[in-house]
């Protein structure tokens, strides 16, 4: 499980799924993003072998921030 604010989910996404589906091959894991009725829609849960799950959830991680990056950058800009 990794902790991802609910508002960059569809970043990560991305255009139909390509980012998603993309880390998936390349790390060799699955992902369930939280539903609606979920307690925490901040959870993200990771499924695979550990090194692979470990490997997915520190690209993801450092994705987030640079959403994050991204997004102060363009608050600073206007």
């Amino acid at each position: 499980e990794v902790k991802i604010d609910a508002r960059i989910h569809s970043s990560i996404i991305g255009s139909r799924g390509r980012n998603v589906l993309k880390i998936m091959e390349q790390y060799k894991v699955a992902f369930r993003l939280p539903r609606q009725y979920d307690p925490d829609p901040d959870v993200v849960v990771i499924k695979g072998d550990e090194a692979d799950v470990m490997d997915a959830k520190d690209y993801l991680l450092n994705l987030v921030e640079e959403f994050v990056q991204d997004m102060k950058d363009r608050e600073l800009l206007r």
